[in-house]
């Protein structure tokens, strides 16, 4: 059989036989699901400092510069907060993440590489079921 390559990219290769992240093979035929989360960063100190820094800065003297310290560093974590998404997969040892990564796109296209590779290598068709496209889509759209 053939060996068709449906991905590959920042260290990520999914193929009709395996997918391997970061040196970690798994192959395609032990794969019974995947699933994918997210988590959101918590903002409560980027926004609890702009406030406060915000309120100092209205004082003189050292309020103002601890005010303004306050809303600089405030402002820094919340522009750099970002998602972080996570691919998991079950196999007849249980269910692991093999993925992290900030790149909900990269993650996108993963998937749809390991969609493509797990109905090809599927033997009973109701056994896998490929993720829905407009659900993986309207996700990402967040």
């Amino acid at each position: 059989m053939n060996t068709i390559l449906y991905f590959q990219q920042n260290g990520i290769t999914v193929n009709s036989q395996q997918l391997i992240v970061s040196g970690k093979s798994y192959p395609i035929d032990t794969i019974q699901s995947k699933r994918f989360t997210a988590t959101n960063t918590w903002r409560g100190f980027s926004v609890f400092a702009v406030v406060l820094g915000s309120l100092l800065m209205f004082d003189e003297g050292r309020l103002f510069v601890i005010g303004g310290v306050l809303f600089f560093v405030g402002m820094l974590t919340l522009l750099n907060a970002k998602a972080s998404y996570f691919l998991w997969i079950s196999t007849h040892q249980g269910e692991s993440s093999v993925l992290k990564t900030n790149d909900k796109l990269l993650l996108y296209k993963v998937i749809e590489a390991l969609d493509a590779a797990l109905t090809e290598n599927s033997s009973d068709s109701l056994n896998y079921k490929p993720t829905i496209d407009h659900e993986l889509k309207s996700s990402f759209n967040n």
